[in-house]
C-alpha cells in the first residue's frame, strides 16, 4: 500500500490468504476483517496504532508479534464480536513489545485470564488504563486490574499510563522485578517506566 492511502475496512476475502505470515498495516487500517482467525499461519501483525480487533484474532496461536491492541467493553451486541483481554490467553508465543490500551474494563477476572504471566517472550509491555479516568474508584480499579495483569518475570521494561493509584508504585516494581533491577520514575498521570538496569 502506498503511503497516505487509508483503508477503512479490509475485505473478508483477505482471510483466504492462508499462507500469509506477516501483515503490516501501519497508518492505513481502521478495521480488520471478522474472519481473521482463519489466517492460522500469521506470525507478525503490525498495526502502528491501537485499534479494536476482531475476536477471532485470539485463535492465532502462532502469532509472535502484535505491537498494540485496544480493549473496550460495552453492552451493545457488536462488543461480543471484538477481542477481550481474556482472548489474549492463547497467544503464548507473543514476544518483543506489546502495548495494551484498556478502555472501560473493570473485570479483574478477565484481566487474569489474559495470562500475561505465561508470555515469557514479552520483554517490553505498555499498559494504558485510559478508560478508568471517569470511573468511580478509579484508584481501586487501577490496582485491581494491574494485579490481574501480572507479566512474566522475563519482562525487561514496563510502562503504565493513566495509573490513578499512589501507594501501589513501589509494590509494582518489587513484584515485577524482584531482584531490584529496575528504575522507577513518575510522570504526570503516569506511573512511569520500570526498566532492567542493563537497559539504562
Amino acid at each position: 500500500m502506498e503511503n497516505g492511502d487509508r483503508v477503512i475496512k479490509l475485505p473478508e476475502t483477505m482471510c483466504n490468504l492462508f499462507n500469509l505470515q506477516t501483515l503490516e498495516l501501519i497508518e492505513c487500517v481502521v478495521a480488520l476483517p471478522k474472519g481473521i482467525g482463519k489466517l492460522v499461519n500469521l506470525r507478525h501483525l503490525c498495526l502502528g496504532e491501537p485499534i479494536i480487533l476482531p475476536k477471532g484474532l485470539g485463535k492465532l496461536t502462532s502469532l509472535e508479534t502484535l505491537d498494540c491492541i485496544k480493549i473496550s467493553k460495552g453492552s451493545h451486541a457488536s462488543f461480543k464480536k471484538v477481542m477481550k483481554l481474556k482472548d489474549l490467553r492463547k497467544l503464548i508465543k507473543l514476544k518483543g513489545c506489546l502495548s495494551i490500551y484498556i478502555g472501560n474494563v473493570k473485570d479483574v477476572e478477565e484481566a487474569e485470564r489474559a495470562q500475561l504471566e505465561e508470555k515469557e517472550g514479552l520483554v517490553d509491555l505498555v499498559l494504558d488504563l485510559y478508560g478508568l479516568e471517569n470511573m468511580e474508584d478509579s484508584t481501586g480499579q487501577s490496582v485491581l486490574l494491574l494485579e490481574g495483569l501480572q507479566p512474566h518475570p522475563n519482562l525487561k521494561r514496563l510502562e503504565i499510563r493513566h495509573y490513578y493509584g499512589t501507594t501501589k508504585q513501589q509494590h509494582l516494581a518489587e513484584t515485577r522485578f524482584p531482584d531490584g533491577d529496575y528504575d522507577l520514575y513518575e510522570q504526570e498521570n503516569t506511573l512511569g517506566s520500570l526498566e532492567g538496569s542493563e537497559n539504562l
